[in-house]
């Protein structure tokens, strides 16, 4: 299931559409604006924006994944596939980053890079959030080596891989 879309019209709740339920998304609608030190950009067409997270969605402060039409750069940071990680659970809001920072220090492989951003939609500011690259396999992505696996389908039906492949635990 790709989700609900939404119909726009002059009265749309984007952010009330996208909170009523995880798998709803907004696509190709929605435009964009990111400022950092660098200044404004306002050329950043949102391509979608969906929640994200299982138990973490139950919580009153939402998280959502942002994907963009075209790469951004945010705070030294590109991409066009974003977290907007929530921390609801973490009054500090530090734990995750951290985490992140920690990983990054130590010099671990794929570990992603994040900045606390202050998030609005319609001009409402809802929260501070971190927000993250996200974890993918593939070309322009925090593991740009990991590819997915060149598979086969057998008598049976089931797809498998050909060759030995790495892969992500979550």
């Amino acid at each position: 299931d790709a989700g609900t879309k939404a119909t726009v019209d002059a009265t749309f709740d984007l952010y009330a559409f996208m909170t009523s339920g995880s798998k709803n998304q907004e696509a190709g609608k929605a435009q964009g604006a990111v400022a950092d030190a660098d200044g404004v950009s306002e050329d950043t067409t949102v391509k979608k924006i969906k929640g994200r997270g299982n138990s973490t969605w139950n919580l009153a402060k939402k998280p959502f994944n942002i994907t963009y039409k075209d790469n951004v750069q945010i705070d030294g940071m590109k991409g066009k596939k974003w977290s907007l990680l929530a921390n609801a659970q973490d009054a500090s809001l530090l734990r995750n980053r951290l985490v992140y920072d920690l990983a990054n220090e130590v010099g671990m492989k794929y570990a992603c890079d994040s900045r606390f951003v202050d998030f609005f939609v319609n001009g409402e500011y809802l929260g501070s959030y971190q927000l993250t690259q996200k974890i993918e396999m593939g070309k322009n992505t925090v593991m740009p080596d990991l590819e997915e696996p060149l598979t086969e389908v057998e008598e049976e039906g089931d797809v498998v891989p050909t060759a030995d492949f790495d892969f992500i635990l979550e």
